[in-house]
């Protein structure tokens, strides 16, 4: 459904523009169309379960990780869809839970900085990272650094101090060779799954 209306609008944009692209098009169509629904879906069900502001605090964390460090892909749509709304819900749920102590934020921070140091910035078949690795593998650290030492200034706001860990951790995690076994993705270099 969502290749077709792609597909739909990519031939109408071919018609009006012979120089166009319709398979770039229709790839760009679809991924807009994807991540329109997507968040129609998550952000309509976080407000009819109460949670739109803790949703919304994930979603930020997330997009700025992903955007920055980038992360495994899965290999469709649904998958896709599948797994965000995932681990948006079970990071605003479990934040509402969790009781963190300094010991175990410190740990996770560790976990984070190893996997960032080294496996940011990721590189895959669908976002191939060609310049500037040092420098996003920095802003990595820089936002994961300020993720926790905001989750350890606002006291008496758990949930929301516990977002920010959650998300930034689930971000990192995904730059791990095994998860991108599990999920199919592979890198740029020659297609290939991550070895």
């Amino acid at each position: 459904m969502i290749q077709a209306l792609a597909n739909r609008m990519a031939e109408f944009v071919v018609k009006n523009d012979d120089s166009a692209n319709r398979e770039v098009l229709a790839y760009g169509f679809g991924l807009i169309v994807s991540s329109m629904m997507t968040y129609i879906v998550v952000l309509g069900s976080a407000f009819i379960l109460g949670v739109i502001y803790e949703v919304l605090i994930a979603i930020l964390v997330f997009s700025v990780m992903r955007l920055t460090i980038g992360g495994s892909h899965a290999n469709s749509r649904i998958v896709c869809f599948i797994v965000y709304s995932s681990v948006l819900y079970s990071s605003v749920f479990l934040s509402s839970i969790l009781n963190l102590n300094v010991f175990a934020i410190a740990a996770l921070y560790i976990v984070n900085v190893m996997l960032l140091v080294v496996y940011a910035p990721a590189d895959t078949a669908q976002q191939p990272i060609v310049k500037g690795k040092l420098t996003r593998k920095v802003l990595g650290l820089i936002f994961t650094s300020l993720f926790f030492g905001f989750a350890l200034l606002i006291p008496g706001r758990q949930t929301e101090a516990n977002i920010l860990l959650l998300m930034a951790t689930f971000t990192c995690v995904s730059l791990h060779p095994l998860v991108y076994r599990v999920s199919g993705c592979k890198t740029s270099k020659q297609g290939g799954v991550l070895e």
